[in-house]
């Protein structure tokens, strides 16, 4: 480690599928294997390390407080910080690894690097430091806060992880070590993070870097990921309700599209509680829709006379800001005719676009000039399939690709998240949208489209014992497990009252 100067909790599973067969199968992909220690070593190494640092001021005497008692024989300099802060780390370590293991993941932690090699309140103190540090080092693994565990308050009983008693208690039992774990949700990020990669993973990772999208239909709203979703949470209240488990080994299990359906919506007004959705992929990218009914309510579909009734997608950019006080203006076109070619303007952002129709007619997008142009022609009545789109204050760049495989180039930056917009199964892109400084650049960007005329559907899998309508599209053959974070194991309580 390179130290610079300068319980498991009860959850059911609403899906009636048994926890504890599903992590034997999740663990025999980690059956004793033979491995060479050395090669084994160096793959490891490979993996991104957890860096350590102690800042020390530039008017630091170099020593750290210890209890009054202790003040005349205690060793309390910058040497013994550092070796107190090896130690806690390892004991995260292996903390992590064993949380990792009963969740069915196998024994995985994150690396540190390394130098090679070189009975009163104590207990509290250590929970107050090492615990809490720890949830700080969760954030920094992408980890949220969650209902129990290290990311909630349960850093406070850290110590019961690796010791049998305390003052006051005698015997302390896994089922009673209350906080001192991984939340499950929290392992299932683990265990796609770069951080915890074995070398035997039979998984063989998508190198994208998409965050999620979400699109309204009739039937619901579709959530979409290219790397790959493995986690749904339902969030009531700003606490966890109930969450949605699609991880596996196998990458070709994984959904990269998920339908909630309108019947879910609708429960969730219950008691006008807003009910937060969050989307995790692979590669860690989480999206957030705080409201979904307001999501819903603010994309009413709209009618066109050539196209009938169209939706919106989820609209990146502007995040952050509040729009009402931001100097943009909206824009919105449909597609009326077929495309000749789409010229694409950019410099350090993604300045705007001209859409040139077969007929002749144009249509001028915020502000169609800059030093990168990209031009895109249209052949043998060739279509938008997705557009790429990186953002996060304002779009920052584009790449528009065609159902023929014809992409357009990259036009603009490279800052913000990527997002994939692509129209749901059996829908397809009719037009734009999105909102502009004039002169200026995109601030935000979405994509609309209308359900094709031949009249196909998804159809949306039933879940009784939950009553939450989430389901694969058709391509994905794994079952998704259902989990209820409440100790009381009430299904039906995810969308109720908090108990």
């Amino acid at each position: 480690m390179n130290i610079e100067t300068n319980n498991d909790e009860n959850i059911s599973n609403t899906s009636g599928e048994d926890v504890t067969e599903k992590n034997k199968r999740a663990n025999n992909s980690y059956a004793p294997q033979f491995v060479n220690v050395e090669d084994n070593e160096i793959v490891h190494q490979k993996n991104p390390p957890l860096h350590l640092a102690i800042l020390v001021a530039s008017d630091s005497e170099e020593v750290f407080d210890v209890p009054r008692y202790k003040d005349e024989y205690s060793v309390n300099g910058l040497e013994k910080a550092i070796e107190k802060l090896r130690c806690v780390a390892y004991m995260w370590q292996a903390f992590t690894s064993e949380q990792m293991n009963r969740q069915g993941f196998g024994r995985r932690t994150f690396r540190l690097e390394e130098c090679w090699l070189e009975a009163n309140s104590n207990f509290r103190c250590f929970n107050y430091s090492a615990g809490a540090m720890l949830h700080e080092i969760g954030h920094c693994l992408s980890l949220t806060h969650s209902p129990t565990g290290i990311m909630s308050n349960g850093y406070q009983n850290f110590n019961r992880a690796f010791v049998s008693w305390e003052p006051g208690r005698r015997g302390i039992a896994p089922s009673e070590e209350k906080g001192a774990h991984w939340h499950r949700f929290d392992c299932i990020r683990f265990r796609y993070h770069p951080c915890f990669r074995l070398p035997n993973d039979a998984i063989q990772y998508k190198k994208l870097i998409d965050s999620p999208t979400f699109y309204y239909t009739q039937t619901g709203v579709t959530v979409k990921s290219e790397s790959g979703i493995i986690l749904v949470e339902y969030w009531i209240d700003n606490k966890v309700k109930c969450y949605k488990d699609y991880s596996s080994d196998y990458l070709d299990e994984i959904p990269n599209e998920l339908l909630i359906s309108m019947k879910d919506i609708g429960r969730s007004n219950i008691h006008n509680k807003k009910l937060k959705v969050n989307i995790i992929s692979t590669n860690c990218k989480c999206t957030t829709i705080e409201d979904l009914a307001g999501f819903i309510e603010n994309r009413n579909p709209e009618y066109h006379r050539l196209h009938g009734t169209f939706y919106r997608s989820y609209e990146v950019g502007l995040h952050g800001l509040e729009v009402e006080k931001h100097d943009t203006q909206p824009f919105s076109v449909i597609f009326k005719t077929a495309i000749s070619r789409i010229v694409l303007y950019g410099g350090t952002f993604f300045n705007g676009f001209k859409i040139v129709f077969t007929n002749g007619h144009e249509s001028k997008i915020v502000h169609p000039e800059g030093d990168n142009k990209r031009v895109l022609s249209f052949y043998n009545n060739d279509s938008i399939a997705k557009i790429y789109v990186r953002a996060s204050t304002w779009i920052d760049g584009m790449e528009i690709e065609l159902k023929s495989g014809v992409k357009s180039g990259w036009c603009g930056g490279y800052g913000g998240e990527l997002y994939i917009l692509s129209p749901p199964a059996h829908h397809q892109i009719v037009g734009l949208y999105g909102t502009g400084k004039k002169d200026h650049w995109l601030d935000s960007f979405g994509i609309k489209y209308v359900k094709k005329s031949d009249g196909s559907g998804v159809a949306v899998e039933n879940v009784p014992a939950s009553e939450m309508n989430v389901t694969h599209i058709p391509n994905a053959t794994n079952k998704p497990s259902y989990y209820n974070v409440n100790e009381n194991h009430n299904a039906n309580a995810i969308l109720g009252n908090s108990p």
